[in-house]
């Protein structure tokens, strides 16, 4: 058997795969992904009228979404511009073969999506082992899937059902008949937030959020998708080994510093250690620190990522808030830094702020492939 693709996190997908064929159409998705639960998007290429360009715009806007993008067809492509995974036919897959792609999909680290049309084909999903497979709604029984995937796959491979025209409702029965993971469907024209809504807003399709005291880690695609929406950052938790850690933490500084932000001043800027004459407590003073008033710092208790995802913090001093261009600088420097070509940031709501004494940016940087 041969060895298998990079594996997907059964209930990383939500249930709706749109497939779409245009930059604009990436555009709309990527949009919808900031209020509605999308985590997958199929760019077809058939067509041919999408530039280079444009080809890298979708990548670059998908990243910054959280969204992972899957190219129809042409892996080379797909490694060219850093997609997230390749979508293939059983016959695109043989010529890839022929030619040592599979190899080289696998050194670039994509993720392989196979299409089995018929019942047939399926046995070389068996052999291969692709990160999902996409079948139904052709020459393959819904009621074979769901029995294929644990009997065969040892329900380890994602599944997608591939009925085009299957509705929120349908989708449903549908999933819940075959095992699958999410359906398939081809999106029309860019107004497709009802789209989403309708699909979202069916119960069956409501999943598990990731909680603090979760034991599993974020992936890179899921965690830019929670930070870029203020309505989900409640949902980033430490691992509960390391809230250990921070509450004890918490509890040595209560006991040391005025506050938690005089231990920034003193322990991350280099400011003066002073006394506090009513508590006897440590409170930084005025000047001193040298080196400006950023500070770009590890977070000594990051939260609960994927393995390669390093989680930063960027600290400003005195009244003014933080520009764009200064965490942009930041994000920069950590790129040259780790080797990193993906970064993201957020700025946490007051609500959420432990220290909100002193304007920060939180900085998550992937130094490997999502």
């Amino acid at each position: 058997m041969a060895a298998p693709f990079p594996a997907l996190k059964r209930g990383s997908f939500a249930p709706l795969f749109p497939v779409v064929s245009s930059l604009q159409q990436i555009e709309a998705v990527c949009e919808a992904a900031r209020t509605k639960d999308v985590t997958d998007v199929r760019l077809e290429l058939s067509s041919g009228e999408l530039s280079s360009g444009e080809l890298s715009s979708c990548v670059a806007l998908c990243e910054a979404a959280g969204v992972r993008l899957w190219l129809t067809s042409d892996w080379k492509l797909a490694i060219e511009k850093g997609a997230f995974g390749v979508h293939l036919d059983v016959a695109e897959l043989a010529g890839c073969a022929v030619g040592g792609g599979l190899g080289e999909i696998r050194r670039a680290g994509l993720r392989l999506g196979l299409r089995a049309a018929q019942e047939a084909e399926l046995d070389v999903a068996a052999e291969l082992r692709p990160s999902y497979v996409s079948a139904g709604g052709g020459g393959v029984e819904a009621r074979a899937l769901d029995a294929f995937r644990e009997e065969e796959l040892d329900g380890s491979v994602c599944m997608v059902w591939a009925g085009r025209k299957v509705d929120a409702e349908k989708g449903g029965e549908v999933m819940e008949l075959t095992g699958a993971d999410c359906c398939e469907m081809q999106l029309q024209g860019v107004q497709v937030e009802e789209v989403f809504d309708r699909w979202n807003g069916n119960k069956r399709f409501q999943r598990e959020p990731f909680q603090k005291d979760n034991a599993r880690p974020m992936g890179w695609y899921e965690a830019v998708r929670v930070v870029k929406n203020y309505s989900t950052l409640h949902h980033l938790g430490r691992s509960p080994a390391n809230e250990t850690s921070y509450m004890e933490s918490r509890a040595r500084t209560q006991e040391k510093y005025a506050s938690s932000a005089d231990l920034i001043k003193v322990e991350k800027f280099g400011l003066p250690r002073e006394t506090d004459d009513e508590r006897g407590k440590i409170r930084a003073g005025k000047g001193g620190g040298g080196g400006g008033q950023l500070r770009l710092t590890e977070n000594d208790f990051p939260y609960y990522f994927d393995a390669g995802i390093a989680h930063y913090v960027l600290w400003k001093l005195g009244e003014e808030a933080l520009t764009q261009s200064e965490i942009d600088a930041a994000m920069a420097e950590l790129k040259e830094r780790e080797g990193a070509k993906r970064c993201s940031f957020w700025i946490n709501p007051p609500e959420l702020k432990s220290i909100p004494e002193l304007d920060h940016a939180h900085i998550i940087v992937l130094c490997g492939r999502p």
